[in-house]
């Protein structure tokens, strides 16, 4: 008997499938930069090299999260201090990183005007403070201070945070002021002390010749003033011995200012300087005048002890009415001296009808301590009663060079 055997044949086709879990978390890094009130947030840093970023997600101090596409953030409209700026990094496979990092935010440049908001704003550009102590509370060291607007000042601004230094200017080439005001006159407008530092430039602090008893400008307690070009102190009008700038125990440059129009009773309507340094590189003092004919140590500058050094520079066309029309130097009890290494002493007048009232210089030394007038390069010209006058055996006078000459009715009177 015969087998047959029938073959069956099959054919398969088979789709084959491959899948791959992503596992691994993406990495979160992130940089920050601060300017201003502003942080900005780059996490392009950031990774992931399985199913990629989806997106990003931005919270400043941990509270409200901003979830964006983009790998840059930034945070507006910051007060001044210390935050912590979290990033957390989202992939495609809902996979997440999270990082963080500290910024501090530090006013570099801090906008001052009047219609600006102490209580809302935050000291930029386009939402200044209104208060000048506000600014300056808020701006860092070495920062800069910038007026947008002319301000009244009803209250002192007062520069006192130690070793701080700042910048006061005007904004873009305008220039602004800080004014007296009339219904509060018994106040400085700007002290600055107590080791700080201050640099104006392009700024005016006018008095507006509203009687006070108060300087335009105090400067105390070992405080650094530099008056630079532009920066201008007029029109005070004292009612006793304070005129534009009272300074004691602290150091004044002046480096292209102008002083100029300010009155005083006595003792300084200028300038008045206690036991300070004063440096007169470039600039001018012009047209101040004291008023009290019976009282002695007038001047456009007052000194009580102290230094002061004129490289450069003019004083010029000020007026005493009693002694010293440029410079009235009063050693007492202090030690001082008083260097003339150029710039021009001219056109200054005193009004002193007995003794010699010193229409430029006036040096009175004769009771205690000690003045050292020294005169190596400049001019004093055209000053009516006398050049320089110097008076007491405790003065040290020494010409090595400059031009004294042409004032009347003498150049120098020793008595």
């Amino acid at each position: 008997m015969s087998k047959f055997y029938i073959l069956l044949v099959y054919r398969c086709m088979c789709i084959q499938s491959s899948y791959h879990v992503d596992t691994q978390n993406p990495v979160a890094k992130i940089t920050a930069t601060t300017k201003q009130n502003t942080i900005t947030i780059n996490a392009s840093g950031s990774s992931d090299s399985e199913s990629g970023i989806k997106n990003y997600q931005y919270s400043r101090d941990n509270k409200t999260w901003y979830t964006s596409t983009a790998n840059t953030y930034t945070f507006t409209g910051l007060a001044d201090g210390s935050y912590t700026i979290y990033v957390k990094v989202t992939d495609n496979a809902g996979r997440t990183a999270t990082t963080s990092t500290t910024v501090t935010v530090a006013y570099t440049t801090v906008y001052v005007s009047a219609t600006g908001n102490n209580s809302t704003a935050n000291g930029s550009y386009n939402n200044p403070f209104s208060s000048l102590q506000t600014a300056y509370e808020n701006v860092q060291n070495n920062g800069y201070i910038v007026l947008l607007s002319n301000l009244t000042m009803n209250y002192t601004a007062d520069f006192y945070i130690q070793n701080k230094s700042v910048v006061l200017k005007s904004a873009d080439n305008a220039i602004y002021s800080l004014i007296r005001d009339a219904n509060s006159p018994n106040r400085t407008l700007l002290k600055i002390e107590n080791q700080s530092t201050a640099s104006l430039t392009n700024i005016i602090l006018d008095g507006k010749n509203i009687s006070s008893s108060e300087s335009l400008l105090t400067i105390a307690t070992n405080a650094t003033v530099y008056l630079n070009e532009k920066a201008t102190i007029q029109n005070a009008l004292g009612t006793n011995d304070l005129g534009g700038i009272v300074i004691n125990q602290a150091t004044l440059n002046i480096n292209g200012a102008l002083i100029k129009n300010n009155t005083a009773q006595y003792s300084g309507s200028a300038i008045r300087s206690y036991r300070a340094t004063v440096n007169l590189n470039s600039g001018s003092i012009e047209y101040n005048k004291t008023t009290n004919s019976t009282r002695g140590g007038d001047g456009a500058i007052y000194m009580w002890g102290g230094t002061f050094t004129m490289s450069d520079g003019s004083i010029s066309n000020n007026s005493s009415a009693y002694s010293g029309g440029a410079f009235f130097i009063s050693c007492d009890t202090y030690e001082q001296s008083i260097t003339i290494n150029g710039g021009s002493i001219i056109n200054n007048y005193a009004y002193q009808s007995n003794g010699g009232a010193g229409g430029g210089l006036y040096v009175d030394c004769y009771t205690s301590g000690q003045a050292s007038l020294k005169i190596t390069s400049g001019t004093i010209t055209g000053n009516s009663r006398y050049g320089v006058v110097y008076h007491g055996s405790k003065v040290t006078y020494s010409k090595t060079g400059g031009n004294v000459a042409s004032n009347t009715p003498d150049n120098i009177l020793r008595w």
